[in-house]
């Protein structure tokens, strides 16, 4: 049996049948599949390895000796950081990041870094244990 969701009914009550078939074919509706490709490559290795191949490219310092000052820039301003202690509270695992994955909007605009939530839905995920 079909019951009718609170949005129905407050739409059914207001007399607006286009809010209603909105929130019927919202809940009801088809679902329409999602493109599982990413810039037109749909093979997951290769989407994934595009993935890292970009990455070290635009994550890569331009010499070492800019390396070595970004380090000791780093290392100069720790030093002096005090910083909200840190307890499990703080803690994530790769579940957590793939549902907040999962719940981004496709088809939205690139960031800085050029990826879309597509890049990020799309790509093989592999776990380093160090």
């Amino acid at each position: 049996m079909l019951t009718l969701t609170t949005c129905m009914k407050l739409c059914l009550k207001k007399t607006k049948t286009t809010n209603f078939w909105k929130c019927w074919n919202s809940k009801l509706g088809d679902k329409k599949p999602l493109a599982n490709t990413v810039n037109g490559i749909s093979d997951k290795n290769v989407i994934a390895e595009n993935f890292a191949t970009y990455f070290t490219n635009v994550c890569s310092h331009t010499t070492a000796n800019r390396a070595a000052e970004l380090k000791a820039d780093y290392v100069h301003r720790r030093s002096a950081y005090l910083g909200v202690p840190v307890d499990d509270s703080f803690r994530f695992d790769a579940e957590l990041v793939e549902s907040v994955i999962y719940r981004m909007k496709l088809g939205k605009a690139a960031g800085l870094d050029g990826l879309t939530v597509e890049h990020l839905r799309y790509c093989s995920v592999v776990y380093h244990i160090y």
